[in-house]
């Protein structure tokens, strides 16, 4: 069994003489009246609609008259302001879900058989770069993402390329090798530019580049690497030698102490700074392809229905 029906149609689009039957929900159900069918969709233009005055005795009229309907909830393609319920931008996400719920209470005390929601109303993730918004982020429930995130300790350790008591250690060992390899290099007279590349610290900050570069304009290894690199540079200004000619008793008495705590402290740095920025509510280019990022990995490491 099947049931035939017509849609209402909205105000905006409709041509001046037929303006006055699109004001209010009661005459746009009775819109169908005049189609020879006895079910209508009612496209809701705004939330405001559900205020009119005796609304709820001009629906009844309309049940009278044996016309049932369902309701066609808010959308952008009508032009006017939507809820975004998929929405991972903090503010957005609230003020979208009350929307949600006052919309779908209003249409029950309506009796209206049936609500049609556009569940996905937010900008599409390509355009997202060049859209200005709060840093602000929650998870699929609402809640903050930093929480989501210290919950799920794999995510933390996907994000920071490791495990947080081990990176440190790993990252000194690799840059310590890599000073006595160009000292090395050095004491055999080849000529060494830097002692320590990105792509070498990738090898041990397998961090993915893609959420550290919308943060930090650079990969997570790349920014370690000007750091250590920046307080090399300082710890040679104050010996007046380079590290490659410093004696080996130096090095292990000044440099390397002081070297293998600045990476510890950058990495508490970098891991609280993302969480902070996750919270901010200052304004970025697209912070929301970082929610998306993070709960795709999430749904990945889960096999989630909808990721499988």
């Amino acid at each position: 069994m099947y049931l035939i029906g017509v849609s209402s149609g909205i105000f905006g689009a409709a041509a001046e003489a037929e303006k006055l039957q699109y004001v209010g929900l009661p005459r746009k159900a009775q819109y169908c009246i005049t189609k020879g069918v006895q079910f209508v969709q009612i496209d809701l233009e705004s939330i405001s609609e559900f205020k009119e005055a005796n609304l709820k005795e001009g629906m009844e009229s309309v049940r009278r008259m044996n016309v049932s309907y369902g309701i066609h909830s808010e959308t952008k393609a009508f032009g006017v302001e939507a809820a975004e319920p998929d929405s991972a931008i903090g503010t957005d996400y609230k003020v979208g879900h009350e929307r949600l719920y006052e919309i779908l209470n209003r249409a029950g005390e309506l009796e209206s058989k049936y609500v049609l929601i556009h569940s996905s109303e937010s900008e599409p993730f390509p355009i997202l770069e060049r859209t200005l918004q709060p840093a602000y982020l929650v998870d699929p429930s609402g809640r903050e993402l930093k929480d989501f995130l210290l919950a799920n300790e794999n995510l933390m350790k996907w994000l920071m390329g490791g495990a947080m008591d081990e990176l440190p250690s790993k990252i000194f060992e690799k840059w310590k090798s890599k000073v006595k390899e160009a000292r090395e290099k050095v004491a055999r007279g080849e000529k060494v530019e830097e002692i320590i590349t990105e792509k070498d610290l990738r090898e041990v900050i397998k961090s993915p580049d893609y959420i550290w570069r919308e943060i930090l304009g650079v990969s997570l290894p790349e920014a370690f690497r000007r750091r250590i690199e920046d307080l090399v540079e300082a710890l040679e200004i104050d010996f007046k030698k380079s590290i490659k000619e410093i004696p080996e008793e130096t090095l292990e008495e000044y440099f390397y102490p002081r070297v293998k705590r600045r990476i510890e402290i950058l990495l508490k740095d970098y891991y609280s700074g993302f969480l902070d920025h996750i919270q901010s509510r200052s304004l970025h280019y697209g912070p929301e392809r970082i929610a998306y990022y993070i709960i795709a990995k999430w749904m990945e490491e889960n096999r989630d229905p909808i990721w499988t």
